[in-house]
């Protein structure tokens, strides 16, 4: 336990002005995209002295000018490093280097006539973090699918998707809903489900009953057969990879309820063992009819889009789920949007926000594009705004100099609602309030109210199961040492918490309330005047930080990714490799390591669980060029010939790595000479 105060004495109403904004939350799968279109000729912004040339003439049947450059995946894509990394901490830390020069004098005379230029081609530079990358070429959004689930949107209404401004909305194919009876355990956001006969999905939105044995499931990235039954499985066996199952991109036969997880199927989760019965079946069918999905009754959808190639420019890309179908802003009553970077470098550090994730802005109203920065000098001619409830509290420097991890926070309910979800996030403090748009990466949950526990008398007993109701998120929320706000918000005017003030008595006890380290001021919901701090009143809460194990790391403490089959972008066949980069996103600090293995096949060895063992593991540094002693080869049609380990150690309890496991990505180059898409037409000789 991080901060507590177990402690109550009243309650308050969390949206006491029935204020409804359904400004919902998106997330997508995977969360960026780290790689780009190969099939389309990008677009050039500068090319006055003809150094782009290679991009802009080289023939459209070729490779439309990839590959004709060395390192351009580094030089326009993942960026160039030109400055030393930055200190791993959020300490000061100082440091002091000696080096020697010296100079030797030359004598002689030179003359030269013409025109000289003492400046570089022009290009267009961006700076991120301690890298440069090239924007000049810009290349296009390549083919793929994501995978999208929103929350917290208006319950049973039609809602349209747009993907950068486009209405996509026939490239989308619902998520299919699965009502489950006899469940026995509880079904996770992520994991791998798979029914009697042997098709999989992965489940998006899971919302589990436990008094009554049943779930409901969102689950897409299926895979199967359609002929498949629980007496009759598919494939020899139930571990058939993935990569060698039918998949259902465009199929009619994925939106009959007789075909894949069908009525009366058994379904098992693989990584929460949880088991059920299949009672209802919800398939839909890509781009279903007029183009419309639906929310559910607490104002959920889910579902796959599928991009095509080349169509957009890469870049930070908004996905949006609105009810609009002209996305007509001001029209909207509900939305939910999130950025979808598709780019090889991210802006990783904001301030004192640090994260394997870009930060986002979220907007208040639903019908104004606006970003509110300062609750302050808040200038709008809305009226449905409302600051919601806060409580903040510290992290001491002097206790956790590098920070902390958050892994959840417990809140203690009095009364909520029996449709409308509820909302927690954490954010951080802006000119001494709580920021009115900023989240902190990873630390948005929102759950319905079946998760939600509710009692009368408030028990802090961590427990009692029946009155504690945890915000458990989705990855351990970094924070550096600060001030930060606890949100809570909902668009119902039910849901009410139990809070503390200081000097009176706790409820059933004859016990003064004090107040607790850490914990900082409390905000009451508002919406007019000033967003008034309540240093004497304290929300009842709970939040817990992750405790690391300090200790070395080799075999007892790593993580392995192993290459999928057919996951090489653009290609059909083995990919052979003379140089490798990895590319990663990590958080890191000056008392915390990673050490990065490689192991790979070639042309004599083919890697695999049965031979790993035996495998040659090879030290390398990630993001940058490493070249390979000998060829190497991934083979297209098996699953781990290609295999990454990372060795963690700290020897701080409070931190650790992290590797942002969406953001892990191999760049392979092959050696080629060839004649670069020119004939001998093409070549003049003068003398």
């Amino acid at each position: 336990n991080y901060v507590q105060q177990p402690l109550s004495s009243n309650t308050v109403a969390i949206n006491p002005f029935n204020i409804v904004n359904f400004v919902g939350k998106l997330k997508t799968y995977p969360s960026s995209d780290t790689w780009f279109s190969q099939g389309k000729r990008p677009d050039i912004t500068t090319n006055l002295e003809g150094q782009n040339d290679n991009w802009t003439l080289s023939p459209d049947g070729g490779r439309t000018g990839f590959g004709s450059e060395y390192d351009d995946w580094g030089t326009n894509w993942t960026g160039k490093q030109v400055t030393e990394s930055p200190q791993k901490s959020v300490e000061k830390v100082g440091k002091t280097a000696k080096a020697n020069r010296s100079t030797a004098e030359m004598g002689g005379s030179k003359s030269r006539v013409g025109i000289g230029a003492n400046t570089a081609p022009e290009a267009v530079m961006k700076t991120v973090g301690n890298k440069i990358i090239d924007t000049t070429v810009v290349p296009y959004v390549r083919n793929q699918t994501v995978t999208f689930a929103a929350t917290g949107l208006q319950p049973q209404t039609n809602v349209y998707v747009f993907f950068s401004e486009t209405d996509v909305s026939a490239n989308v194919r619902p998520a299919s809903k699965l009502s489950l009876i006899a469940t026995n355990g509880t079904f996770q956001v992520g994991e791998t489900v798979k029914d009697g006969a042997n098709n999989w999905g992965t489940v998006i939105i899971a919302s589990n009953t436990s008094s009554t044995n049943t779930a409901t499931i969102y689950i897409s990235n299926i895979t199967g057969n359609i002929s498949s039954t629980d007496s009759a499985q598919y494939g020899s066996a139930n571990a058939l990879p993935e990569g060698q199952r039918e998949i259902f991109p465009t199929s009619a036969n994925i939106g009959d309820t007789t075909h894949v997880f069908t009525v009366a199927n058994t379904i098992s989760g693989i990584t929460s063992e949880a088991t059920a019965n299949i009672s209802v079946v919800e398939h839909f069918e890509l781009g279903t009819t007029n183009g419309v999905m639906k929310t559910d009754a607490t104002g959920q959808c889910a579902g796959e889009l599928f991009i095509d190639d080349g169509i957009w420019r890469s870049g930070d890309k908004l996905l949006r789920i609105t009810d609009s179908a002209l996305n007509n802003v001001e029209a909207t009553v509900t939305v939910a949007e999130t950025k979808y970077p598709v780019k090889g470098l991210l802006q990783t550090r904001e301030q004192l926000l640090i994260s394997t994730r870009e930060a986002q802005n979220l907007r208040e109203l639903p019908n104004d594009e606006a970003i509110v920065t300062d609750t302050v000098a808040r200038s709008t001619e809305k009226t449905n705004w409302i600051n919601p409830l806060c409580q903040t509290f510290h992290v001491d420097p002097s206790s956790f100099p590098k920070g902390l991890f958050l892994r959840n926070v417990t809140l203690y309910f009095s009364a909520k609602d029996l449709y409308l979800p509820v909302t927690l996030q954490i954010r951080p403090i802006v000119n001494g309030f709580p920021s009115a748009s900023k989240i902190v990466p990873f630390s948005e949950v929102i759950l319905n109210p079946d998760a939600v526990q509710v009692s009368t008398t408030a028990n802090s007993a961590t427990s009692n199961t029946t009155t504690t109701t945890v915000f458990t998120f989705e990855s351990p929320v970094y924070l550096t040492p600060d001030e930060y706000a606890i949100v809570v918000s909902t668009n119902s005017t039910t849901y009410a918490l139990h809070i503390a003030e200081e000097g009176i008595n706790s409820s059933g006890t004859t016990s003064k309330i004090s107040k607790p380290t850490f914990v900082g001021s409390f905000y009451k919901p508002q919406n007019a005047g000033l967003w008034e701090a309540h240093p004497d009143k304290y929300l009842m809460f709970n939040a817990q930080r992750a405790d690391f194990t300090i200790g070395a790391g080799g075999n007892t403490n790593f993580v392995k990714f192993v290459s999928a089959a057919n996951s090489a972008v653009g290609n059909t066949a083995n990919v052979l490799a003379d140089k490798i980069k990895i590319g990663t996103s990590t958080v890191e600090f000056s008392d915390t390591n990673i050490q990065w293995k490689y192991a790979a096949s070639n042309g004599t060895f083919a890697l695999a669980d049965g031979n790993e063992g035996s495998a040659e593991y090879v030290v390398f540094s990630p993001d940058q060029n490493y070249e390979l002693i000998d060829q190497k080869r991934i083979v297209y049609s098996t699953n781990g010939t290609f295999r990454i380990r990372a060795e963690m150690t700290s020897a701080n309890s409070h931190v650790s790595p992290v590797i942002d496991i969406d953001r892990m990505n191999v760049i392979s180059v092959e050696n080629l000479v060839d004649d670069g898409g020119l004939s001998n037409s093409d070549i003049s000789i003068t003398t």
